[in-house]
């Protein structure tokens, strides 16, 4: 199945979560110019029906989902695949195969196949970056509004994430905005290290605008300062350094208060670094002049938009 690597897969569940996580993942996937998955799951819950019959019961949810992502994209390659089993054990083998997976995020009900209502126990064991979208999430195509935030701490290497948020405001055509939030240990290298941490990405995209917010504040209230619905939100998870069955109080914090999308990257695996990082083996940067870092405010990010 490693053909299907680049493939973008949505899980969906039929929630207001789930249809907004279809239109991001069908813009995404046209940005990509790759092919849109729709996948649904039906669990093993409805008694003596066999699994033909369990996947008949989720043909409404993925047709429905087929409809939003045609007219979020018209000329998106959809495929659609219903199974049965667990949801989140299918989502995770699924994610093996994948470039990224797009789910729904603020499922209130814990129904039976609801994908929205386990976005943090998917991201905890995916293997490649997942991307949670909230319900309500108004998209639009043609907007040049919003920031890539890319949000670090003070420890372990972030390297995918980085190159993930570079790659992302290059198709979107917007921003890069360094989010470092550590409460009581902000020093005023911060911009000098992260210029240093991102010069080969800046490098290989010297056009991008790029900022740096440094906040001496935790990460959950930086995110709910900072962002707005507009951006994307881009975190890192280390699964060295946490049980594959839960997700950090940072992340779980941060998920919490964004009020937009967020995408979780995993840094312990080489093998779903994004597709430039691979192929940079021997690349020297460039000899041109370093691009300036200046930190910014999240009022003046405001009042510049």
């Amino acid at each position: 199945m490693t053909e299907h690597r680049n493939e973008i897969l949505v899980g969906v569940d039929g929630s207001p979560a789930s249809d907004a996580a279809v239109a991001w993942a069908a813009s995404e996937a046209r940005r990509r110019g790759t092919c849109l998955v729709i996948f649904h799951v039906e669990p093993p819950t409805y008694g003596r029906l066999k699994g033909f019959a369990r996947r008949r019961r989720g043909r409404p949810i993925v047709r429905a989902a087929r409809r939003i992502a045609r007219r979020a994209e018209a000329g998106v390659t959809v495929r659609t695949v219903a199974a049965t089993g667990s949801v989140l054990g299918r989502l995770v083998e699924m994610s093996r195969h994948t470039g990224l997976i797009v789910v729904g995020r603020g499922v209130q009900r814990a129904a039976p196949g609801a994908v929205g209502s386990m976005p943090r126990q998917l991201i905890a064991a995916a293997h490649c970056p997942v991307i949670t979208v909230p319900a309500g999430q108004v998209l639009d195509p043609e907007s040049e509004t919003g920031h890539i935030v890319v949000a670090v701490d003070n420890g372990y290497r972030r390297e995918n994430q980085i190159a993930f948020a570079f790659e992302e405001a290059a198709r979107h055509g917007l921003p890069v905005e360094i989010l470092h939030a550590e409460a009581g240990d902000t020093g005023p290298d911060w911009p000098d290290r992260l210029l240093q941490e991102t010069a080969l990405a800046r490098d290989i995209r010297p056009w991008l605008r790029l900022s740096v917010n440094v906040l001496d504040a935790p990460l959950d209230q930086a995110v709910a300062t900072t962002c707005e619905s507009g951006d994307l939100l881009v975190l890192s998870q280390h699964h060295l350094h946490v049980v594959t069955s839960n997700l950090g109080s940072r992340i779980e914090g941060a998920l919490q208060a964004a009020p937009c999308a967020v995408a979780v990257v995993r840094e312990a695996t080489v093998a779903h670094r994004p597709a430039f990082t691979r192929s940079l083996a021997g690349t020297r940067p460039s000899t041109g002049a370093a691009t300036a870092l200046h930190p910014m405010t999240t009022q003046q990010r405001r009042e510049d938009a």
